[in-house]
């Protein structure tokens, strides 16, 4: 079992296809979700084609989102488990609180809208 499955014994779903519509979460190949009590939603999404890891921070409502990216290079455990560490504090109206809490796991940033749709005005 990957990392990535053992989320789902710490409170998240696993979703049966990727619920998100932006571009960027297209190639990702699984997602689990985590909705907590400050009303923000975190997904976490492998995109193993990319190297990459996709995270969401999300309002319950999904009207307001946020992504971060980490490099995945042999580096799983530390992503799952800081994700899942800052999963309760997220709060999409303080991320970058939560992006702070992300770099004990390693190399992330903050994804801009103009680096994955290509209607970006």
């Amino acid at each position: 079992m990957s990392k990535f499955n053992q989320l789902i014994n710490q409170g998240w779903k696993q979703e049966s296809e990727i619920p998100f519509l932006e571009q960027i979460a297209t190639k990702a190949s699984s997602c689990y979700t985590y909705a907590n009590k400050k009303y923000s939603s975190v997904a976490i999404m492998p995109v193993p084609s990319d190297s990459i890891v996709l995270i969401r921070l999300s309002s319950i409502r999904g009207n307001q989102f946020n992504y971060f990216q980490f490099t995945w290079n042999e580096n799983e455990d530390a992503i799952v488990n800081a994700v899942d560490s800052a999963k309760d504090d997220a709060d999409i109206n303080n991320y970058f609180s939560f992006y702070f809490s992300l770099q004990s796991a390693g190399e992330v940033s903050i994804v801009a809208w103009e680096q994955w749709e290509s209607n970006y005005r």
